[in-house]
């Protein structure tokens, strides 16, 4: 009998043992699956980072792209004077002021001169002055 026991108690003490290494070994399974996730996540946060850096990157280099785009337009289309070519034409001013075209015979030379002069604001029209009118 107390062979018997003596067995039991160490069959009893092996499976606690046994259990207790199983659950050590559970416990580091854990510990490095949980340190292969934080490495994954900061693996795929450090991509994203990435990601995003080129994104912006591409987007500064298309905003610095339109800039320059524009900047050529303008130069091509003002000739260095800061008037746009478009816009240089006595009709075109005219279409832009959205002025009826002039009537001997409906409208007073004087009146059409006056409301010509109201709105006219562009620097081209300046020179639209008559007789002894002076700069205001």
């Amino acid at each position: 009998m107390k062979l018997e026991a003596e067995a039991k108690r160490a069959k009893i003490e092996a499976e606690k043992e046994s259990e207790r290494m199983k659950l050590e070994a559970e416990a580091g399974r854990a510990k490095i699956e949980a340190v292969a996730e934080r490495a994954k996540i900061e693996a795929e946060k450090e991509s994203e980072r990435r990601r995003q850096e080129f994104e912006l990157r591409k987007m500064e280099m298309e905003h610095d792209l339109r800039l320059r785009e524009v900047k050529v337009n303008v130069e091509q289309n003002c000739g260095g004077e800061g008037v746009p070519r478009s816009n240089r034409g006595h009709s075109v001013v005219m279409k832009a002021l959205k002025l009826p075209l002039f009537n001997g015979e409906k409208i007073d030379l004087d009146v059409y001169t006056i409301q010509y002069k109201k709105n006219c604001k562009a620097p081209c029209c300046r020179g639209f002055r008559g007789a002894g009118e002076q700069d205001s």
